[in-house]
């Protein structure tokens, strides 16, 4: 029985060293190494991925950042509640 090749952190199908990319220690076939929001390809360079290992291009990757920062300060504020003086200096401004 011939041995398997190594399968894509993307389709999960077997990849073979024709239509190989290799980044981050995975193995991508290279149609499937793609932004995942707007699967424009990536040059190998240029890509960024998340914990999910899910691939982006540089702007859609800065954009998921900017909103897990916004998140994050929401969730701050909600456990946090702002002292009532600083309540009375934002209104001032």
């Amino acid at each position: 029985m011939p041995m398997e090749g190594p399968k894509c952190t993307v389709c999960s199908k077997t990849v073979y060293r024709a239509e190989s990319t290799l980044c981050f220690g995975l193995s991508f076939h290279t149609k499937c190494f793609r932004c995942s929001v707007c699967q424009q390809h990536i040059r190998i360079e240029k890509v960024q991925r998340n914990k999910e290992n899910e691939l982006f291009c540089n702007v859609h990757f800065k954009r998921l950042q900017e909103i897990a920062h916004q998140k994050s300060i929401t969730v701050l504020v909600s456990l946090n509640p702002i002292p009532s003086n600083m309540e009375t200096l934002r209104n001032q401004a």
